[in-house]
């Protein structure tokens, strides 16, 4: 949502913002410090996803809204950088990725993982995304949606949403019987450690 009025903005942005380069550069440095403030600080005591989303949310913003040019003393140089541009790149795909590989990686080999194993993990993720982004997301973008009409379009999405809802339906009354099956063993489960978002 904030992204969505963020692009409305944009354009009044530009206009305010044209020739304020000591703001620009503020801004970039006021929300580059909020995202490093969550990065730094944020821990499983934190209510994340929850309130505590605002403030990398609106740093990000912030960063965004103040634009891509700027002199070498902001943050944002750092931002221009080709690794940085790269990852900046395939971020989506890394963070489609990384969650599964990080929540199941513990249950394979049986005990929580050491830093060397999730720095793995990390290499592995962009390395997955990487690939996912250059053979299937950009050949998806460029070649398959350019030669959609608006009603060809509307109708694989509504193909596609009644073809997962009907694999939904079927995994939803089997996920309801192993429930009822496994409940011992889920509820001992539940006091393990937390692999997931909480991690």
């Amino acid at each position: 949502m904030v992204g969505g009025l963020l692009a409305l903005a944009a354009p009044a942005l530009e206009l305010v913002l044209a020739r304020r380069v000591v703001v620009r550069s503020l801004m970039q440095w006021v929300g580059f410090g909020m995202i490093l403030w969550a990065i730094a600080t944020f821990d499983t005591d934190t209510a994340f996803p929850g309130p505590w989303a605002a403030l990398p949310v609106f740093g990000a913003a912030l960063v965004i809204a103040a634009g891509p040019t700027a002199p070498r003393f902001t943050p944002m140089y750092v931002g221009g950088i080709r690794p940085v541009q790269m990852v900046g790149d395939i971020s989506y795909s890394i963070y489609l990725w990384h969650f599964p590989l990080f929540v199941l990686a513990p249950f394979v080999v049986g005990r929580e993982l050491g830093s060397a194993e999730r720095l793995l993990l990390i290499v592995i993720s962009i390395g997955l995304a990487w690939l996912t982004s250059r053979y299937i997301e950009q050949p998806a973008r460029s070649r398959l949606l350019n030669n959609f009409s608006l009603p060809k379009f509307f109708g694989v999405m509504a193909a596609t949403i009644a073809l997962f809802g009907l694999v939904a339906l079927p995994l939803d009354r089997i996920s309801g019987v192993l429930v009822a099956a496994d409940r011992a063993v889920l509820a001992e489960r539940a006091q393990l450690s937390c692999f997931g978002a909480g991690a």
